[in-house]
């Protein structure tokens, strides 16, 4: 197993072509001014390196490196971001694998200064909003409040801007929408400031009665808490609404769970309100003097459209309704949460903000940060298929609008999955010869003016193509109508570039649906504690969508999970899923799985979806029942074994296997 890494180098986005024990710096350049005070360095492995294969990095001040600002050591990810703020300065840095003597080059790079823009205390939206714009216009540029408090009632835009660092200097924004609207932006920061929403984004109510065999839920909304029960859990509307049932001993458990659509409500008065529809085997589960919360998921920091490289560091969200930024339909990568804080109001409210939502080539850097009782599952990196409306000769046209249209660069690789029956079926790889706008002609994509592919030259033709679906021939690839839900055309899933280098490590979970769901290209999660979760604290490869087309997600490849505490989060701990076999080499070692005596997983660790190279190593699992399904590990409709050594269980459990495999095959 210690080269499960093999021919997926490439897949990853490796290049080859230098000495065996060369490590090739990338960027910053050497030489180069930058202003964010968090750098993003990254480099190129050795050819061969293994997913386990550790690499230090060091940034000093002196050539010499006898004055070392950061010493530090990661796996998988061929890339670093400063947890911590650079002043400005030159700075010398250089990477090495572990087990090697010999460093890379090394590259300096200069952390410039920005000009200050001052935004005094008591400012109006409007007046921020001048300011914001006036240092978006004369970049490189750093925006700083007054310590104090604003109230910001209206979104404002920033459209290709780059080098822009906004400072709270410790002050409260407290927004009755949403902050910042950002557009084709890059090396954005935002820091040292606590965020809160004007409205709260919950209620909290006692249950009075309940009745299984009517599906039916009376409750009181609480003293000092928002009276307005309809708005935060509106009864026969669906979405961006849910009420759950806290386990109040283990603080972020839901016992049982619902949205509004489809429900029903009778206003009782007296803060009193019946709710009907409930589905009776979550009712049961309750019974009266138990609290519940209703909350909304509207409400957050920003949007972002097209952006690259946004940094938050040190920001408290304080009791937010959503994600903090909104993916704004569109390609966004490399965001990074540092130090930050995404918390509820007060320890008496059951919600706190969820964290970012990521999609594209760079995926999302997470450290150090505190996560109590996200609104939603807590950060997510997606990976989307693009609908295909029809394909003539070797040229797919694609299929929008679409959630988030793709950074598509020549010689990217892409699944070519055959939906045209709405159903599953085979598929075939191609490679991107060009990328070319709606009238054919070539495009390159750009930093601060993104804009959508809409045709793609493939490397293989019509027939080739039929011939590896196991199609006719001449079988026509287009697809009826608009793109729906039904999905009845061919998909297109990215493998060459997807959310790469995904870091989530030194963070506290606690609370809340899931603790992190992605799907990457080279991910780390490590020395994370999760606790107290709905669902699962890990999953590596989120898929979800109609019937079993995944709307979001396929899979994650080269992904490492190691030295994480997880306590009393969800049926597994761990989910390791991929559609057609798009994950590959997952290694899962060192983490302490826990279940208390009145939480029994159904597994600590499942495996759904063909994927290679599983391996469980050195974990102890600690749970006072045994595991429902029968073993530690669960594997299903897998056609490749999990590998697994050295995994511990207290207290034992007689006859209890360390793996069940139900294989497809």
């Amino acid at each position: 197993m210690n080269r499960i890494l093999g021919s997926c180098i490439l897949l990853a986005g490796c290049f080859t072509g230098f000495a065996q024990s060369e490590v090739r710096l990338l960027s910053p350049e050497n030489g180069a001014t930058i202003y964010a005070p968090h750098p993003h360095l990254g480099w190129q492995k050795e050819a061969g390196a293994d997913i386990e294969d550790r690499y230090r990095v060091q940034v000093s001040r002196d050539e010499s490196f006898q004055t070392l600002v950061i010493d530090d050591s990661l796996e998988v990810v061929s890339r670093l971001v400063c947890a911590k703020p650079l002043p400005p300065g030159t700075y010398f840095w250089r990477v090495r694998r572990e087990d090697q003597k010999q460093w890379s080059k090394v590259f300096s790079f200069t952390r410039g200064k920005s000009k200050e823009h001052r935004i005094k205390k008591g400012a109006t939206t409007q007046e921020i909003a001048a300011v914001l714009t006036e240092a978006a216009a004369n970049t490189p540029a750093k925006v700083v409040f007054e310590q104090g408090d604003y109230h910001i009632t209206d979104m404002i835009p920033l459209r290709k801007v780059k080098d822009l660092i906004i400072d709270g200097n410790g002050s409260t924004l407290t927004l009755k929408d949403r902050f910042l609207d950002l557009k084709n932006c890059a090396d954005i920061t935002v820091c040292n400031m606590t965020v809160t929403p004007a409205r709260q984004a919950s209620t909290n109510v006692d249950v009075l009665e309940v009745d299984p065999n009517a599906g039916s839920l009376t409750v009181q909304v609480k003293p000092g808490f928002p009276e307005d029960f309809r708005s935060y859990f509106p009864a026969g509307k669906s979405g961006n609404t849910i009420m759950r049932v806290v386990d109040e001993k283990h603080r972020g458990r839901a016992l049982a769970g619902w949205g509004s659509g489809g429900k029903r409500m009778e206003e009782l008065g007296n803060r009193r309100y019946r709710i009907h529809g409930l589905e009776a085997r979550g009712v049961k589960k309750i019974r009266p003097g138990m609290v519940a919360y209703a909350k909304t998921y509207r409400g957050g920091f920003g949007k972002t459209t097209y952006v690259t490289r946004i940094t938050l560091s040190k920001v408290n969200f304080m009791g937010m309704g959503g994600t903090i930024w909104l993916g704004g339909g569109g390609e966004t990568e490399a965001k990074s949460c540092l130090s930050c804080a995404f918390l509820p109001l007060s320890p008496e409210y059951y919600t706190g903000a969820s964290g970012v939502i990521g999609g594209g080539r760079i995926g999302s850097w997470y450290e150090d940060c505190r996560f109590e009782m996200g609104a939603d599952d807590n950060t997510m990196d997606h990976m989307f298929p693009l609908p295909v409306a029809n394909i003539q000769d070797n040229v797919a046209t694609l299929k929008y609008p679409w959630p988030w249209p793709q950074d598509i660069h020549k010689g990217d690789t892409f699944v070519l999955w055959d939906c045209m029956n709405g159903e599953k079926g085979r598929t075939t790889r191609v490679t991107v010869l060009e990328v070319q706008d709606a009238d054919g002609k070539p495009m390159v994509i750009k930093e601060l003016d993104f804009q959508a592919p809409k045709r793609l030259v493939l490397s293989k033709n019509m027939a080739e193509l039929n011939r590896e679906l196991g199609r006719a021939e001449d079988a026509s690839f287009l697809s009826p109508g608009k793109t729906n839900r039904e999905l009845n055309s061919m998909l297109l899933i990215r493998l060459s570039h997807n959310n790469r280098d995904f870091v989530f490590r030194r963070n506290n979970v606690l609370g809340g649906s899931s603790g992190m769901l992605n799907n990457t290209t080279r991910a780390l999660v490590s020395e994370n504690s999760f606790k107290n979760l709905r669902g699962n604290a890990v999953t590596a490869g989120f898929c979800s969508g109609p019937k079993e087309f995944p709307l979001e997600g396929c899979g994650s490849r080269d992904y490492v999970i190691r030295d994480n505490t997880m306590e009393n989060c969800g049926r597994n701990s761990i989910v390791v899923r991929s559609d057609s076999g798009f994950g590959a080499n997952v290694i899962i070692k060192n983490n302490t799985i826990r279940y208390s005596a009145d939480w029994a997983p159904w597994n600590s660790i499942g495996v759904a979806g063909d994927i290679k190279g599983v391996v469980v190593k050195d974990n102890l699992f600690q749970s006072a029942s045994p595991p429902e399904r029968g073993g530690w590990i669960y594997s299903r409709e897998n056609d490749y074994a999990v590998q697994h050594s050295n995994n511990r269980f207290d207290p034992p459990h007689p006859n209890v296997p360390m793996l069940i495999e139900k294989n497809s095959n």
